[in-house]
């Protein structure tokens, strides 16, 4: 049986066939890059100066994912870690739970004149994701990590504060604080998840609605 996708030659066009078509992965990473960019030309005609950048977590993975994130935006930054206490349970359930965490964190490490990122994980129905709080002189953004599903049998091990990682290692061996490489067949980590949501959280400290 012959193809149903007919291809009409344009001009441009290699010889032997159309090009390869774009997936909506393609099209994700496009407008996170634009996004970047776009941040980036923000941030270099708003500040001049050194950004200085806390993270309210002493936590390795957010530590990373905050780094990429700024350098992103902006090469010239300088980021220092804070080990503060969310003030919820160590597996949060719920948007409202986790928020709650990141803004008692955020308080907890707030510094004036500083740019303040704060991060929460939880599980909201049987989806991991984050509230990411960004709070700067400019005002303050709020983010949500994309979400990573949970499979039956790893919410079936959910029980007290026991976390997603420790659950999933209890399967097959993995960072109880990256389970999302695993969980994504090594695709997204949770660093590429939580920077992607501190770039976006970021960006909305730059829109003002006056």
């Amino acid at each position: 049986m012959g193809s149903l996708v007919s291809v009409v030659p344009q001009p441009g066009m290699p010889e032997g066939g159309a090009p390869r078509m774009k997936t909506g992965w393609d099209r994700v990473c496009e407008g996170f890059t634009q996004m970047c960019a776009d941040v980036k030309k923000a941030y270099t005609n708003s500040m001049k100066t050194k950004m200085r950048v806390v993270l309210a977590s002493s936590s390795l993975v957010k530590a990373r994912a905050v780094e990429r994130a700024m350098l992103s935006i902006s090469p010239c930054c300088e980021i220092t870690c804070k080990a503060v206490a969310s003030g919820v349970s160590r597996q949060p359930r719920g948007i409202a739970e986790m928020q709650r965490g990141a803004e008692t964190r955020l308080e907890a490490a707030y510094e004036e004149d500083a740019l303040v990122v704060s991060i929460e994980n939880g599980i909201v129905d049987d989806y991991d994701l984050a509230v990411v709080v960004v709070q700067c002189p400019k005002g303050r953004g709020m983010a949500l990590s994309a979400g990573v599903h949970i499979p039956v049998e790893v919410m079936g091990r959910l029980t007290g504060d026991k976390t997603v990682g420790e659950a999933v290692a209890e399967f097959i061996a993995c960072d109880e604080a990256d389970p999302h490489s695993v969980l994504t067949a090594g695709h997204s980590s949770r660093e590429d998840l939580l920077a992607q949501a501190i770039v976006l959280a970021y960006a909305q400290t730059l829109f003002s609605m006056h």
